[in-house]
């Protein structure tokens, strides 16, 4: 299990082995980080978004941005007379409310001008975060984060906060250059548990934000604060440790650029809370295991070696996508590592599992478990040997003719790693299995790679009589009685030029006057080339 990045991602090369789709695992760490930038707006019922003056349209750095003013408290109109009248604007009133808030005033009334604040960046869409920051007023925000305000205030504060750094990069860069990072930490450190909520909110915020932030909160040592917030907080609510587990999936986005130790930590934090009996924080804790486990073989280990892997098993036998889904991510991580991690989950029984949820109707779980056999599939002789022998395989193939295009087209990958890389009895037992006829339908395919893949298939299927192991007339016969001599025919005039390269290569070698043994079909997987070798 020593081997190299760079040795692994050669091994992968050759065996056709797929990494993780990496717009596809970016896409759903953005979704993840927005569901939760944005779920701090929504989550309490405190926050109204109700008003009692008009609104008013000002320029943030974003655009257009609502301010929307909430009737104004009496202790603080009997303070400020002005803030009651109706000829100065809202900007005007947000003025006066932060210019009381700076001059140091009990704490009952910082507690109201801060509640007033949170009720209007309470509002779903356009909220005035550029203006809030505009004016200076995180410079007040970051300040009552101090223990000396008590657990009212910072709570406040941190809330308003939240939803700050909910808002555009530039907003969040802004505040951090606040030293917002220490203010948050230390309340976290000394202050109540609702507090902590907040502020633990707040840095998932950040870590929402970008990579970078992501990184440098790890580095900083963000993951060992949520491991002693989990086992030294007295009574933690079920909402702390989800918060916890939120935090915990976003900083995981970054696995591949820390160090396994930092990955061993997340790991142990995963492994607090991964028992708690609560369905979104079981979904954070696999979410955070299938992006620690993707790409690199060494944190693919350390995901074997945890002994999590158990809950993985027992939710891919769960009812709700929401647990299935990160399951078979993780499955498929493992599936694309090493030759002997592949092994592992052989020995796991894994093909079983997958073929109970083989019925599940989302895309994208289906993607994924197609996805993972297409990496078993490219495994070694063993491993598609067992794939192909297990009951699971009848329905694998049928993949190729499935309604949707997805997973038409992984099953094209699966169907052009066992044909390619495995040994002869496989690539029989195949053809007896009636894999030509499918082949066939999937032939008229307009995707390029999916018929690339399938052509390659076809290659090496007719090759196995050029290469005199089999009867050359019999694999002739089939392709000429299932109709598929036809479709490569037709496939002869396909819109894409190396298709048509490749289909009439087909034909001319293998069904010409004398078939050539000589004539090579160079499959690339970044273009696809065709040259003719002359011995």
């Amino acid at each position: 299990m020593e081997e190299s990045n760079n040795d692994r991602f050669s091994e992968r090369t050759k065996n056709f082995q797929k990494t993780p789709d990496e717009d596809e695992s970016s896409k759903r760490r953005y979704n993840l980080s927005v569901k939760l930038r944005r779920k701090k707006r929504t989550l309490d019922s405190a926050k109204k978004r109700a008003c009692k003056t008009g609104t008013i349209q000002a320029s943030g750095l974003d655009g257009q941005e609502i301010l929307v003013i909430n009737e104004i408290p009496t202790q603080l109109v009997e303070l400020r007379p002005e803030l009651a009248s109706t000829e100065i604007s809202d900007i005007e009133k947000l003025k006066i409310l932060k210019e009381i808030a700076e001059g140091n005033p009990p704490i009952n009334i910082l507690s109201i001008i801060l509640a007033t604040f949170r009720s209007m960046l309470a509002i779903e869409q356009a909220a005035p975060i550029g203006i809030f920051s505009n004016l200076g007023i995180g410079d007040l925000l970051v300040r009552c984060l101090g223990i000396e305000y008590g657990d009212i205030i910072q709570k406040e504060a941190a809330w308003i906060i939240c939803n700050l750094l909910s808002g555009p990069h530039d907003y969040v860069e802004m505040l951090l250059k606040k030293d917002l990072v220490n203010h948050l930490a230390n309340a976290i450190v000394f202050s109540a548990n609702e507090v902590k909520e907040h502020c633990i909110w707040a840095l998932s915020n950040i870590a929402g934000d970008c990579m970078q932030y992501q990184i440098s909160l790890v580095n900083y040592g963000l993951v060992d604060l949520l491991i002693s917030v989990i086992t030294n907080v007295p009574n933690a609510s079920l909402d702390l440790k989800n918060i916890v587990s939120h935090c915990l999936c976003i900083l995981s986005g970054c696995s591949n650029y820390i160090t396994c130790d930092d990955t061993q930590k997340i790991i142990q934090c995963v492994s607090l809370l991964i028992d708690i009996d609560n369905d979104e924080i079981h979904a954070n804790c696999l979410r955070t295991l299938g992006h620690i486990s993707k790409k690199e073989n060494a944190k693919v280990q350390q995901v074997i070696d945890s002994g999590l892997f158990t809950y993985v098993i027992k939710g891919l036998e769960y009812n709700r996508n929401v647990i299935v889904e990160p399951c078979i991510r993780i499955v498929g991580n493992i599936s694309s590592g090493s030759p002997a991690q592949t092994q592992w989950l052989l020995e796991k029984d894994i093909l079983s599992v997958l073929m109970n949820i083989l019925d599940n109707e989302d895309i994208k779980i289906l993607k994924d478990i197609f996805w993972t056999i297409s990496n078993i599939a490219a495994g070694t002789p063993l491993q598609s040997e067992i794939l192909v022998n297990h009951e699971i395989f009848p329905k694998v193939t049928e993949s190729l003719i499935y309604p949707n295009s997805i997973i038409r087209k992984e099953g094209s990958f699966i169907i052009k790693n066992l044909f390619s890389l495995g040994k002869n009895e496989v690539k029989l037992k195949m053809i007896q299995m009636n894999i030509i006829p499918l082949i066939t339908v999937a032939l008229k395919e307009i995707d390029a790679e999916m018929v690339m893949n399938l052509l390659q298939a076809c290659d090496s299927i007719l090759r196995l009589g050029l290469n005199g192991d089999e009867d050359t007339s019999a694999f002739v016969y089939l392709f000429e009685s299932s109709g598929c001599l036809n479709q490569l025919e037709i496939l002869q005039n396909h819109i894409n030029e190396e298709v048509s390269k490749c289909a009439a290569c087909i034909v001319d070698t293998y069904f010409g006057a004398a078939p050539n043994s000589d004539l090579q079909i160079n499959y690339n997987s970044e273009a696809f080339q065709f040259s003719q070798f002359i011995n």
